[in-house]
């Protein structure tokens, strides 16, 4: 029985250990002092009342952090992707415009620096366009 009993003590303090320090990064305006002066004055019937609190700010925490980091991996993913896409954009357009040029007959030479390519990069679409 005094087993069950501290084991609930033991219990009791780590869920006040959580609401405690829940409440201090909460909270800008409260610091250790003001807690210390609200342990005081906590009676002993009460614990399984702040128990019960601390579980549930402990839950609320957790699900907290979960929205944010999905909400953060959304965001973070969304960037990428965006520019990943703007980037094969960009590289896309320049290899039609080569290709464009190469074409008109251009030399490999001026069509990799007019669409700012590099020469074996204009050789490979320029094999491309052929056939080969």
């Amino acid at each position: 029985m005094q087993i069950e009993k501290l084991e609930q003590q033991e219990k009791g303090i780590d869920y006040f250990k959580t609401l405690v320090m829940y409440v201090i990064n909460a909270r800008e305006d409260i610091n250790m002092n003001i807690v210390n002066k609200v342990v005081k004055n906590i009676s002993l019937g009460r614990s399984e009342e702040i128990m019960t609190i601390a579980e549930q700010l402990f839950k609320e925490g957790m699900e907290k952090g979960i929205r944010e980091g999905i909400k953060e991996g959304l965001e973070e993913g969304l960037q990428k992707g965006l520019q990943e896409g703007l980037q094969e954009g960009i590289i896309e357009g320049k290899k039609k415009t080569a290709k464009n040029l190469l074409k008109l007959r251009l030399p490999t030479e001026q069509v990799a620096e007019a669409a700012e390519l590099s020469i074996e990069e204009v050789m490979q679409l320029k094999k491309e366009i052929e056939g080969v």
